[in-house]
């Protein structure tokens, strides 16, 4: 129970143990593949769409805060590029989302016109332009970006169902109960070199993207990989 009072603790406790069960402590914690992975969703509708994942390094948090700041800083280039002025798409978007315990960047693409090989290779060259995108701030910029993002993971910016969420994302990742607490420490302390390897790492054929498309897969999405 997230958001009542530590007084209402042993009344929850009492009840739980008269519950029918066994309480197991240990969650299991879902297991991530380390490859890249394409699947393809076959769709009637003659439009495509791309959606790409690319997971942060799983179990460190400096690597997380740096994907977090990633998103932020990532959004509104991302949809300028390939909605306003490459016109891709109508459907255009990203940011930073978390699958089974897992954070990562997800960009989506759907489009009218593009097969999913064009759409892939734009979201592909925007990926290569992240570590450009993060040298170009300057050191006040990057500290107000920094720093407005760790304000939204104190525990009176979050509501309850934003703070349960994270509570229980963290949860399957296999964080321990105070990972809001060293998330928000983990983002005050980012600097701007640990975020340019992680917008280098995104690039690395040891990222293990997941892709969801419309269409099979290009030749370039594992390129790179063994």
């Amino acid at each position: 129970a997230l958001g009542l009072p530590a007084a209402t603790q042993p009344l929850i406790s009492a009840a739980l143990n008269k519950a029918p069960g066994t309480p197991d402590a240990h969650l299991p914690v879902a297991a991530h593949s380390a490859q890249r992975r394409w699947v393809t969703e076959p769709c009637d509708s003659s439009e495509h769409a791309v959606l790409l994942f690319c997971p942060a390094p799983a179990g460190d948090l400096a690597a997380e805060a740096a994907w977090r700041l990633l998103a932020q800083l990532a959004s509104t280039p991302f949809y300028q590029q390939l909605r306003v002025e490459q016109q891709l798409g109508y459907a255009v978007f990203s940011g930073l989302r978390q699958l089974n315990g897992q954070t990562g960047l997800l960009f989506g693409v759907q489009s009218p016109h593009a097969p999913v090989a064009d759409i892939f290779e734009h979201i592909r060259a925007f990926l290569a332009q992240l570590p450009t995108l993060v040298t170009a701030l300057d050191e006040t910029t990057f500290i107000q970006a920094r720093d407005a993002l760790a304000q939204q993971f104190l525990p009176e910016s979050l509501s309850g169902a934003q703070a349960s969420e994270l509570l229980w994302q963290a949860k399957m990742g296999g964080h321990p109960s105070d990972d809001l607490k060293a998330l928000y420490t983990a983002l005050i302390r980012l600097d701007p070199q640990t975020t340019l390897q992680a917008a280098q790492q995104i690039n690395q054929p040891e990222c293990a993207w997941l892709c969801l498309a419309t269409q099979p897969e290009t030749e370039t999405f594992f390129l790179g990989q063994s």
